[in-house]
């Protein structure tokens, strides 16, 4: 099995042990994780600092969509709109009171899914549904360059039948923009997004044909979104930009033993950095990366279901003590900078909601209330 089944975007507890599983012998191919909506309190897949006093965290609940806010005290969660099998997948804080969550709607048996977006006005969360975006399909990432450029980033059509989706917000409005599908198979998706700039953004994710596989690294001139060269045989799940010359995009190696990717942005090529992969011969996989204009970068995921935790020091990536409050532990985002602060978000145990908070020399588990 390769990351093409998406088993390994974003994976609960449950997919992960399918994907065990499966390298024991199982013959069928891992449910991917989107498809499998929580059944206990649910988990977070994206997190976004605006202020110390501003931060959203966003995810799949039991129920629906799931949002917890924090205030500068403590996190709260804040109700959503109750779609059953809403999945949020990102978050982008634009003010302090507006902020934007993507994702996605339904999990078909067949992949079939609806794109979803949401405002937070600051008020109350309300579904958005602009004209001229595909019926079908979902959102992976969000990312603001300013509350008027704001650009969302997933998939059309459905897995394996679909490709790359990309949405622009002006200021006013939504609009679908053209964007390219390099391996030419169907099967482009983009899993992160970047924006820096009103010409400058980037967006990473993963192509599948019947023979191989490929990430995929758009970028954004203020003009166009154009495929930039990146490494075969990889999925790329998240890409942060400090500057229009230093960069980082994470993720996995397209192989089992899945063995993370870390590829830099030296303001000319992406080159490969070399990542540790604690749990050797187990899956180690990569989904969020921040990076802050000191040079200070943060990596997250899970390492045979632990959580991960890598540090950048400006010349080497170390693994730093990632807690894990109870049973497995998962990470799926990370966001930094001195304005806001340093958290990260995933899954603890069998999909509970899990927040750390880097408080300068320790990772530490919060509560959410």
């Amino acid at each position: 099995m390769t990351m093409a089944s998406r088993g390994l975007r974003l994976p609960s507890v449950i997919a992960a042990l399918a994907i065990a599983a499966e390298t024991a012998g199982s013959a069928s191919a891992a449910v991917p994780a989107r498809m499998r909506p929580p059944s206990v309190g649910g988990f977070l897949r994206s997190i976004e600092a605006g202020s110390a006093r501003d931060a959203w965290a966003a995810g799949p609940g039991a129920s629906g969509s799931l949002t917890v806010h924090w205030n500068g005290a403590s996190w709260t969660r804040i109700p959503s709109p109750p779609n059953a099998g809403a999945d949020l997948s990102g978050i982008a804080v634009t003010s302090a009171d507006s902020a934007w969550a993507v994702g996605l709607l339904g999990h078909g048996p067949d992949g079939r899914s609806m794109t979803l977006i949401l405002h937070w006005n600051g008020r109350a969360w309300r579904r958005v549904r602009p004209p001229g975006v595909p019926a079908y399909g979902g959102l992976y990432a969000i990312s603001a360059a300013s509350p008027r450029d704001v650009w969302a980033v997933g998939f059309r059509g459905q897995v394996s039948d679909g490709g790359t989706l990309i949405l622009h917000w002006n200021g006013s409005a939504w609009m679908r923009v053209p964007s390219p599908n390099p391996v030419r198979h169907g099967d482009d998706e983009l899993y992160g997004v970047a924006a820096l700039s009103a010409t400058s953004a980037w967006a990473v994710g993963y192509g599948n044909t019947p023979t191989s596989s490929a990430s995929l690294i758009l970028r954004w001139n203020g003009t166009a979104w154009l495929p930039v060269a990146s490494p075969p045989e990889e999925t790329l799940n998240a890409v942060a930009m400090a500057s229009a010359s230093d960069g980082w995009a994470v993720g996995a190696t397209d192989a089992y033993p899945y063995q993370t990717v870390t590829l830099h942005w030296n303001g000319t090529t992406w080159q490969t950095v070399p990542s540790p992969d604690p749990a050797a011969g187990t899956v180690d996989i990569l989904y969020g990366v921040a990076a802050t204009p000191s040079g200070e970068a943060w990596a997250v995921g899970d390492a045979g279901l632990k959580s991960l935790i890598l540090r950048w020091s400006g010349t080497a990536w170390t693994r730093a003590k990632s807690p894990c409050p109870a049973g497995d532990c998962q990470l799926f985002a990370v966001t930094a900078g001195a304005a806001g602060g340093t958290w990260a978000a995933g899954e603890n145990g069998r999909m509970h909601p899990l927040i750390l908070h880097w408080n300068g020399s320790l990772w530490k588990p919060v509560r959410i209330s």
